[in-house]
């Protein structure tokens, strides 16, 4: 993930926000020992704040948890919404939302997500084949757009 220049994640900025989580996933269904993984991740660090700060939401089914219903074998439709109180929690004035990752680990080939204000869709971002094993996270290509407080998200998987 490469932010814009004047977009930075701020880190050490409290007590409460002293250290950095780095989760890793590998892909070894057979489970062969002795594979060497090159793999690593960079990070770029500044005293100078940016302009702007960059933070994460997680929308869906956050825990993967389906809400206990069973993933049928074949196709099945599950569908997250998070209301207009939902986004009012975390947000009292307008963000910038400069990129989206659809996720869905095994368990989906298709993923919409949609940002609802008064009832229309103002936002689109989906993921047409999903696989996991070749990419992972699915990042749409496009412009960013405004996230409002009362704004409404449906995920449909």
């Amino acid at each position: 993930m490469v932010l814009p220049d004047n977009v930075g994640f701020p880190l050490f900025d409290s007590g409460t926000n002293q250290a950095i989580l780095i989760e890793m996933h590998y892909n070894n269904p057979k489970k062969i020992s002795g594979i060497t993984d090159f793999s690593g991740a960079r990070f770029h660090y500044t005293s100078t704040p940016r302009q702007y700060d960059a933070g994460i939401i997680q929308l869906g089914d956050p825990f993967l948890g389906l809400r206990g219903v069973k993933i049928n074998d074949g196709f099945t439709q599950h569908d997250f919404t998070c209301d207009g109180k939902c986004s009012s929690t975390f947000l009292d004035e307008p963000v910038t939302v400069i990129m989206e990752r659809l996720h869905m680990h095994k368990t989906g080939t298709r993923m919409v997500n949609e940002v609802v204000r008064g009832g229309e869709i103002v936002h689109t971002a989906k993921v047409e084949v999903f696989d996991f094993d070749q990419q992972g996270a699915f990042q749409p290509q496009q412009d960013s757009y405004q996230l409002q407080a009362g704004d409404e998200f449906r995920t449909t998987c």
